[in-house]
């Protein structure tokens, strides 16, 4: 499993993909009752190997992307796909601007969007047909993106892979994605990112640290305390949030301290959270588990 969002309180998806060695099985699920049931969504006629990324810009309209199988398998180049009915059929969008290589994606509307990929910010107003290039920054490895309705989002990301090579990025818009400004940030790979609105903001580090904003990203404070994992988290405001690694970890107070809410089978570990507009949580695994609050 790949990631979990919800459009509103009562639909959601998970993407994902089963690994059989060069190619793969796309997984999609489908639920309408909040994340109580879940059914899954015949994707064998397109030619993608999994879901990587998911974004729904409102009930029916979902955009996702993934690697190619026509053009090699898993590592093949990541091709775009949408549906326009709550994600029951997908068609691929063939789009001679389009980067390929999303890994994450997000929809002000059904019309305008972001794609996130290793090395650059793109934007589409027209649904996916056409997208023009907003930040190009070499190597950086976007692949964490927020927005919200009034034009301000973040992207977030860093190219670390342990603490002896760890630099991340921070990057704001204002304008619905336009134009992007760099963030003075020297905290290492950003790993989670949760805004609670355009000002108040949690990040989480490769380096297993806790950072919060109050000024929209201009100044950061580490929370004190060393958090259970920073690689999955979700605040639902200043004192409540989650963080999932091995097991999922609870603070009422900020994150200063967290109690363990559920320990995950062994050799298993969180993959993605994600929550509805009213406040159900979803938890999905590396193995498949699906986990709701």
């Amino acid at each position: 499993m790949e990631e979990v969002h919800f459009s509103s309180n009562q639909m959601g998806w998970i993407c994902g993909g089963i690994d059989k060695g060069l190619f793969g099985d796309p997984v999609l699920l489908k639920t309408v009752d909040g994340g109580s049931s879940w059914r899954s969504i015949n994707l064998s006629s397109l030619q993608v190997s999994k879901f990587i990324t998911l974004y729904p810009a409102n009930d029916s309209v979902l955009y996702a992307c993934g690697p190619d199988i026509s053009a090699g398998g898993f590592n093949s180049p990541r091709v775009l796909y949408k549906s326009v009915d709550g994600g029951d059929t997908w068609r691929k969008t063939v789009s001679p601007t389009y980067r390929t290589g999303s890994s994450a994606l997000y929809f002000f509307n059904a019309q305008m969007g972001i794609s996130a990929t290793i090395n650059s910010l793109q934007k589409t107003v027209d649904g996916g047909q056409t997208w023009r290039t907003v930040f190009d920054g070499g190597l950086v490895g976007l692949d964490k993106l927020q927005c919200f309705g009034s034009g301000t989002g973040y992207a977030a990301g860093g190219y670390g892979t342990d603490l002896t090579n760890d630099a991340g990025i921070l990057l704001k818009t204002i304008d619905q994605g336009e134009t992007w400004q760099n963030i003075p940030w020297a905290n290492g790979t950003i790993t989670t990112l949760s805004f609670l609105n355009e000002k108040v903001g949690f990040a989480g580090t490769l380096g297993q640290r806790l950072y919060k904003t109050l000024d929209g990203g201009t100044s950061w404070q580490k929370v004190d305390g060393l958090p259970p994992s920073t690689s999955n988290g979700v605040f639902l405001n200043e004192q409540d949030g989650y963080l999932a690694g091995l097991d999922v970890e609870r603070t009422h107070d900020g994150g200063h301290t967290w109690q363990v809410e559920h320990v995950l089978p062994t050799n298993d570990a969180c993959r993605n959270i994600g929550f509805s507009p009213n406040g159900t949580g979803i938890i999905i695994t590396n193995k498949g588990l699906i986990l709701k609050n």
